[in-house]
């Protein structure tokens, strides 16, 4: 790590935290607050920053007491530290901290870049996995290169012979097509006993609910059997059941709301 004529660390001027590990208010208190306090080591370099910077990635996962008393440091050292606030939700800040932040946006990365990234990771580790499987890890992965590298990482173990589609459904924890398809027409035709009876087979045979509303809303979205109408309550429903996941609802109880929701659609329409 590069030092100035004074032997002062560039490093020590960065504070670093995953608030999604390190969330509750006593880390804004120990670690935050009083990192915040320290003076600014003067440094050689003309050019160097005279503060410090805290960087707090995936803020959205602290708590509300832990942001009002981040909200507080930032008001009381601002002359000293500036601070980075990197989140997926952006409504999860509480506004007096979301106020004072000048707001960037990212983009997802391009399906060209994802795929050239994990060419790139595969080559430099001797992988010989086809295009095609590349192509699926970045679609099941939604985008997001980092669990595309993860997956990639999970497959790597496995023999060219064993990189079916069955495979990497099982690996990558999506659901097979048919259970898609099999679990919409449960739930336009079938009755509430019946859908109770398919919801519980289908937490027993280990999938996750978050998965399936995401490859449902692609199931509705792309079918064209189904009115624009139909596609939007449906799909207004799949939004609403993911937001209640996320505020900690049961998912085998909103698994049951959601498909007698469906079957409610389909019957007055």
């Amino acid at each position: 790590m590069a030092k100035d004529l004074f032997g002062v660390n560039y490093r020590d001027r960065i504070l670093e935290l995953n608030a999604s590990d390190e969330r509750g208010i006593q880390v804004v208190r120990d670690k935050i607050k009083k990192y915040s306090q320290k003076l600014v080591t003067k440094v050689s370099d003309v050019n160097a920053p005279n503060f410090q910077i805290v960087i707090l990635d995936e803020a959205d996962s602290m708590t509300t007491d832990a942001q009002s008393a981040l909200r507080r440091i930032i008001e009381d050292y601002t002359k000293t530290t500036r601070f980075c606030i990197i989140c997926n939700y952006v409504s999860k800040i509480i506004d007096p901290i979301a106020s004072r932040c000048a707001k960037y946006r990212f983009s997802p990365l391009s399906r060209e870049s994802q795929l050239a990234r994990l060419k790139y990771i595969a080559s430099n580790e001797r992988m010989s996995i086809e295009e095609h499987t590349l192509s699926f890890l970045i679609d099941i992965s939604e985008g997001d290169l980092r669990r595309s590298i993860n997956l990639l990482q999970s497959i790597s173990q496995l023999g060219s012979e064993l990189l079916t589609p069955d495979v990497l459904n099982d690996v990558c924890g999506a659901i097979p097509n048919e259970e898609i398809e099999n679990i919409f027409e449960c739930a336009r035709y079938q009755s509430t006993d019946d859908i109770v009876k398919y919801a519980n087979n289908f937490f027993a045979s280990g999938y996750d609910l978050r998965q399936l509303i995401i490859q449902l809303n692609d199931y509705v979205s792309f079918n064209e059997n189904l009115t624009d109408k139909e596609k939007s309550e449906v799909c207004e429903y799949l939004l609403d059941s993911e937001i209640s996941l996320m505020e900690g609802s049961t998912p085998i109880l909103k698994l049951f709301d959601l498909l007698c929701q469906i079957r409610q659609i389909f019957a007055m329409n």
